[in-house]
């Protein structure tokens, strides 16, 4: 039982890291994106 209970905690965790590091490369995206833009106008 609780083998089962670590095991889901580690899976969440990655699940956790996963959706931070989507998160960190859409933003780094998105600012790339707004430099591009910038760039541009100038």
């Amino acid at each position: 039982m609780v083998e089962i209970f670590q095991k889901v905690r580690i899976l969440k965790k990655v699940k956790l890291n996963c959706k931070f590091s989507i998160t960190k490369l859409l933003l780094k995206r998105l600012v790339e994106n707004r430099n591009e833009v910038c760039h541009g106008n100038w």
